[in-house]
Formats: C-alpha cells, structure tokens, sequence
C-alpha cells in the first residue's frame, strides 16, 4: 500500500482522470442548461439530449468508461494522496505509537479538495435520479426527458432548488478551481502577493460566470420548468414514488 501511495502516478491519475469526466461535464451542461437557455425550455432542448443519448449509453461500457471510472479514479486518488501527506508527517514529526499519532493533525483540506467531498453526494444524488432511478424501476432512462427534473422540482420545490444550486455551485467551484491549478494559474502558483489577489479574484470570477450560465439554464429553465401533466406525469409521479423518504409526498395519482 505505502508504494502505491509514494508514487507519482496516482497524482497523474488524480490529473487526467478530470480530463476525460471534464468533457463529459461540458457535454452535459451544454445539453441540460446551454440549449435550454438558449431554446427557452426543456421541451425544445429535450431532442438533442436524445439525440446525443445513444453516443454513451448504447454501448454498455461507454457510460463506465467516460463517467463513472473516471470519476471513481478521481476520487479514490484524491483520498489515497491525502492518506499519503498524513503517513508522511507522521513519518517527519517521528510518530511511531498512537499516542503519537494523534498529537499530529491531518494536512489542511483545501478549499478546492473540500468541495470535491461535498460535491460527492451531490453528484451520487443527481446520478441516482436521474440514471439509477429509471434504470431500477423501467431498466433504462430513455422514457426520461429534461422535464423529468422540472417534475421532481414541481413535486418537492425547496428540496429540489437547494439540491440542484447545490450541485452547479459546488461542482463547477471545484472545476474551475481544478483547472485553475492544474494550469498553474491558482493563488499558490504563484509568490506575489499582488498576484495571489488579483488570480484568486480571476479564478473566481471564471467560476462565477461558469455557475452562472449553468444555473440560469439547469435551475432557471430546466429545475423549474413546472409540473408536467397526463401520461407522461403520471410516468414521472411512479418513478419520484420509489425515492426514499421524498416518495411518501407523491400526491397519488
């Protein structure tokens, strides 16, 4: 385990497993807020997002291979390197007993790190709606379009606008922030006072027009697209039924 943990590949796996779910994520904001901003509703936008649907999920690995590996590798890494600077002060501060150990404090969790563990759940959540759900109940997520969302928000409002701002907050914070240091374009890159500020006011300017644009689009047209009705509601209402807890508020229909 201690070689797998000192070797620089988990840090290149860290690095270029972002690459790959990166460009998954632009894809998707592009389908579920950018065409829905731009066309005015979810209705409009929705044929592209089926149009696009077959590219990864007609091929069983595809889905696996561009997000879900990806995103494992990125996560698993992150933890095995911060396990990794723990054992190495440990190691520095000569902490051989327990007693030891526990007066040495785990490295400080930057900004970016925590909200990659905060966005964890997030992201768990939205995929185990929007995939698992229809996946478990119907065996796929093709009867699912982009009102699907404005539905489960319609349903339970507060809980949906909170969760889905939550995600395009968190998430696109820690993206940008990733990016920004894999660039060397992050506050620590740099020694300058002066530029430490004017980068951090740089980065975070980056990020709000990214969470801008994704939240004027995935909450503001899609999340709150409203309540959809007839056959295709009571579909919805069946799928939002079999959510732990939230189910219970399905009104019957």
């Amino acid at each position: 385990m201690q070689a797998v943990l000192t070797t620089p590949s988990v840090i290149r796996i860290q690095k270029y497993s972002s690459y790959t779910f990166t460009a998954f994520l632009a894809a998707h904001i592009t389908n579920t807020a950018l065409l829905p901003l731009l066309l005015g509703s979810s209705a409009a936008a929705t044929p592209y997002l089926l149009l696009t649907r077959p590219y990864y999920q007609s091929w069983p690995l595809a889905e696996p291979l561009v997000v879900v590996y990806p995103l494992f590798a990125h996560v698993v890494s992150g933890i095995l390197l911060r396990l990794h600077r723990r054992r190495a002060a440990l190691k520095r501060a000569g902490a051989e007993t327990s007693a030891d150990r526990e007066k040495v404090g785990w490295p400080a969790l930057s900004g970016t790190s925590l909200l990659g563990y905060i966005g964890i759940p997030l992201v768990l959540g939205h995929a185990g709606l929007n995939r698992l759900l229809p996946w478990a109940i119907e065996g796929g997520s093709s009867g699912v379009g982009l009102d699907f969302v404005g539905h489960g928000v319609a349903l339970q409002k507060v809980v949906g606008v909170l969760g889905f701002s939550a995600l395009v907050g968190v998430v696109g914070s820690h993206v940008v922030w990733g990016w920004a240091k894999y660039l060397g374009l992050n506050p620590d890159s740099t020694m300058q006072e002066r530029g430490k500020r004017r980068r951090w006011w740089g980065v975070n300017a980056v990020a709000a027009g990214v969470i801008g644009l994704w939240a004027a689009g995935g909450v503001g047209v899609v999340a709150l697209g409203g309540k959809v009705y007839g056959w295709v509601g009571k579909h919805y209402d069946v799928l939002f039924k079999h959510v732990p807890v939230l189910g219970d508020y399905v009104p019957r229909t």
